[in-house]
């Protein structure tokens, strides 16, 4: 299936592994009417606007082509339910290959990585029914073997379990559709998160706090006097993209933006989260805020006003993400960068 096939057609594939990752990723599920209202309203829009292109065969391709700036400003205000896998795909300009992902799993991954991701499955999402099966720890398994055989210089490391994983919900279970885009990811900037050392999201840290001294010296100065580690927070926020860190409906708002504006975004999400709660922030000691942070993974958040606040954050160093390419010579390339 291309990156742009027809967005209207249910896959009968899929229908095996639909049911029980819906019951799970049901974005509206504990949500109100005036929710569900609204993603109907964005399907409408889409629907729409695609029925120009419709005498294409992949209508969502030749809406990106055509309209480059019109696609990024619309899949960063958010895509509906329906098109949200393909919308990704195009925007990443990612096409799977099964015949490729299927030799990848016929290659013998080495030990220290299989045995790095058999103890991980079972920490994935252990609250999805998806996950707490056969099926689904199955899949993951897989998905993130092809990528260490696909990828035998970096290999495995603990994260990737979450963003691969995350992936396959969306997929709804696609697991070459799932490589395919993680595998994309890691090459143009993601696996930059995961070297040894973890130089990328040390610097994503250092912006971070540059930007937030700039904005709101008040927030900066109470991380800095209470010596809150980046490790107990804002490391865990970059290292998996605020997938473990986030209700899973948060975090699909997260990546559409993050796909429509670039992996540096991401800085501009951490920031919108502090400066959205800022006044909690300064109330609370470094235990109650370390709480605070850990609450995220279930509270009920106004994501779109956290991400309206990011939207409007300058970082103190906008083409950081670019600098650091430059200088450590990585193979970042345009598609995950700025639009």
């Amino acid at each position: 299936m291309g990156s742009g096939c027809s967005c209207t057609d249910t896959k009968k594939r899929r229908q095996s592994v639909i049911h029980p990752i819906q019951i799970h990723m049901n974005v509206y599920s504990r949500k109100s009417l005036e929710l569900q209202k609204k993603d109907q309203s964005t399907n409408l829009k889409w629907n729409k606007l695609l029925e120009t292109y419709s005498k294409y065969t992949e209508p969502i391709t030749q809406f990106k082509k055509q309209e480059p700036t019109k696609f990024f400003k619309m899949l960063f205000k958010g895509p509906p339910k329906s098109l949200r896998w393909q919308v990704w795909k195009v925007a990443l300009d990612v096409t799977e290959n099964p015949q490729q992902y299927q030799a990848l799993l016929s290659s013998n991954t080495l030990s220290e990585n299989k045995s790095s991701i058999s103890k991980d499955i079972t920490r994935t999402f252990p609250e999805l029914h998806y996950f707490s099966q056969e099926d689904g720890c199955s899949a993951l398994s897989k998905v993130l073997e092809a990528y260490c055989n696909s990828e035998s210089n970096v290999g495995y490391c603990q994260g990737m379990n979450y963003v691969a994983g995350f992936l396959l919900l969306i997929a709804e279970g696609e697991e070459s559709e799932a490589f395919a885009v993680f595998h994309h990811l890691c090459l143009n900037g993601v696996s930059e998160l995961f070297k040894q050392g973890f130089p990328l999201v040390f610097e994503m840290c250092r912006v971070f706090h540059e930007s937030l001294s700039l904005s709101n010296q008040k927030l900066e100065n109470y991380f800095q006097n209470n010596e809150l580690d980046d490790n107990l927070w804002l490391i865990k926020w970059f290292l998996t993209l605020f997938v473990y860190s986030v209700k899973l409906e948060y975090a699909t708002r997260i990546w559409d933006c993050v796909f429509a504006r670039g992996l540096g975004f991401l800085v501009n999400v951490a920031l919108g989260f502090v400066t959205n709660f800022k006044t909690q922030i300064k109330t609370k000691s470094p235990t109650e805020f370390l709480e605070l942070i850990n609450s995220f993974r279930s509270a009920e958040i106004d994501i779109e006003k956290v991400l309206a606040v990011a939207d409007k954050t300058q970082l103190q160093q906008p083409g950081f993400l670019e600098a650091y390419v430059k200088e450590n010579n990585t193979t970042e390339n345009d598609k995950f960068n700025q639009h």
